[in-house]
């Protein structure tokens, strides 16, 4: 099961990403699939009974909730049918005691206020939710009323459809070392333009839907698209040592150094796939994170996002 359209240039990988060829290919069940007719479903450490929600918000000054911290760039002006991005998988350190987590994602947003809708997808490490375990692991989330009552993060509510037999949200992720070997992933998320259901492929994984009918504003399409770095800072009096992407700012170097993304599109009103021209930097804290293009956005060297201890940092 798949959209019934896509347009063609979303079917392969740009040509110029150059070493961005190490996507790890993810399977489950003994025969790397699931049986004809059923899916994968993690059935591991999550915390059905955690307030997931109250940890959500949306990285734009007009949104965000107090103790979340962001690293992103925000592209809006026009109606969007998808984004694509290739994320750089990492393992940050997370401080549990502040229930916190660090994550890296892309979010396609319509709607202000208690009418945000949303649909993300991404990686994060949030032991929190998975019971103590540090792993970075493949995650969703969408909401129809600005993160109040409706949405879940990966299969926890109804909502998400999902179709892959070998892919589940939840699993575990293999994640870059610093210097060493570097790990990729290609996020899609796509408007059917027959079905107004909104689609997630991960490399060359249709790996489910949203449905339309979740949604009040997006199934019509997306009013602005982010992709970036999140993170929870539950200090009192001083900043988390919680981590975002690799804990290393731009002026470290890019390449085995710090967290990026790459190949950076979307897809506009009239299916066309195109190169972000106009983004905004959302850096919530720039002392503690930062953000550098590195020339064309939807090229091979995308941004990157980073950060370094902040926990000397008095909460002002």
């Amino acid at each position: 099961m798949k959209p019934s359209f896509l347009p063609k240039e979303l079917l392969k990988d740009a040509p110029s990403e150059g070493n961005l060829t190490a996507m790890p290919k993810l399977s489950l069940g003994a025969n790397g699939t699931c049986p004809e007719g059923t899916v994968p479903i993690l059935r591991g450490p999550q915390d059905p009974n955690i307030v997931t929600k109250s940890r959500r918000s949306l990285p734009s000054l007009q949104y965000s909730t107090a103790g979340h911290e962001y690293a992103v760039l925000s592209t809006s002006g026009s109606k969007y049918h998808g984004s694509s991005a290739v994320l750089n998988l990492w393992n940050p350190l997370v401080d549990a005691k502040d229930a916190g987590f660090s994550l890296g994602q892309l979010w396609a947003v319509s709607g202000s206020g208690d009418a945000v809708n949303t649909v993300e997808a991404g990686w994060h490490v949030y032991p929190n939710f998975y019971s103590g375990d540090t792993r970075t692991r493949l995650f969703i989330y969408w909401t129809s009323d600005g993160y109040k009552k409706t949405g879940c993060y990966n299969l926890n509510c109804p909502g998400f459809v999902q179709v892959s037999r070998k892919l589940a949200p939840g699993v575990v992720l293999p994640a870059s070392t610093y210097k060493g070997s570097q790990l990729y992933m290609k996020f899609f998320v796509y408007r059917d333009p027959k079905t107004a259901h909104w689609w997630l492929r991960i490399g060359e994984e249709w790996v489910g839907y949203w449905p339309r009918t979740i949604f009040t504003t997006l199934a019509s399409g997306a009013t602005f698209l982010e992709w970036g770095g999140e993170i929870i800072n539950g200090g009192t009096t001083v900043h988390t040592t919680t981590d975002m992407g690799s804990g290393h700012f731009p002026s470290k170097g890019s390449d085995g150094v710090s967290a990026s993304f790459n190949s950076l599109l979307y897809v506009d009103q009239n299916y066309k796939v195109m190169k972000p021209t106009s983004v905004s930097a959302i850096v919530s804290r720039p002392k503690c994170y930062g953000l550098k293009v590195f020339g064309d956005v939807g090229g091979n060297r995308g941004y990157t996002f980073f950060r370094r201890s902040c926990s000397d940092r008095p909460l002002k």
